[in-house]
């Protein structure tokens, strides 16, 4: 690179001013060119020389910037098809924000493969493990909330209340029963004082 700067920088000194012109080579039309070639042969050559060299060298010393977008890492059929199976991991493995969750919860199951416990457990269930220990450590919630209690319709409720079950007559409205009225024995005659003498039936 270095060495086609050196030979710009030469041939900018051979070809001087382009017959008179103070227009730079950079800024140099064709027609200006044919026109100098007709003056000066020489000189529009070393021209051509020097648009062929800057050409050559333009690429490399303004490199055009590659604007790749962002792919979610990629993994064999089989891998893949177990990661579907675990929703928070396959979220996490489409989510450019959540890459550092991903590689976390690889992490935890690289660990969980050689662990005695978990070597020989499904797959599935290895990477619901990885899942809920990323969870854990980064200190999000993992239980999730309790569904909300369902609403009880008012006739049920009413239905089910207990209802305290009677012990003795004075449990009910208005206590035991009236007592019997005092008999007025001087106003009745010998068979009606006989009559309520005698037991009832």
């Amino acid at each position: 690179m270095d060495t086609l700067r050196k030979q710009v920088e030469e041939l900018q000194a051979k070809v001087g001013t382009n017959g008179g012109s103070d227009t730079s080579i950079a800024e140099m039309t064709d027609d200006q060119l044919a026109e100098l070639e007709e003056n000066f042969p020489v000189q529009a050559a070393l021209v051509r020389e020097v648009r062929a060299l800057k050409a050559a060298q333009a690429p490399a010393q303004a490199p055009a910037r590659a604007t790749t977008e962002w792919e979610a890492p990629v993994f064999p059929p089989v891998v893949q098809e177990v990661i579907d199976a675990v929703p928070q991991l396959q979220a996490w493995q489409f989510s450019q924000a959540d890459q550092d969750k991903f590689a976390l919860a690889g992490q935890f199951d690289d660990a969980l493969r050689i662990d005695p416990v978990w070597r020989g457990k499904p797959a599935v269930e290895r990477f619901n493990e990885a899942v809920r220990r990323t969870q854990e450590h980064l200190g999000a919630s993992i239980a999730p909330a309790p569904p909300p209690a369902p609403r009880q319709d008012p006739a049920i409720a009413i239905a089910n209340v207990p209802v305290a079950t009677p012990q003795g007559i004075s449990d009910f409205r208005g206590g035991g029963p009236a007592a019997a009225p005092a008999l007025d024995y001087s106003r009745m005659s010998d068979e009606q004082i006989l009559g309520s003498l005698a037991p009832g039936d």
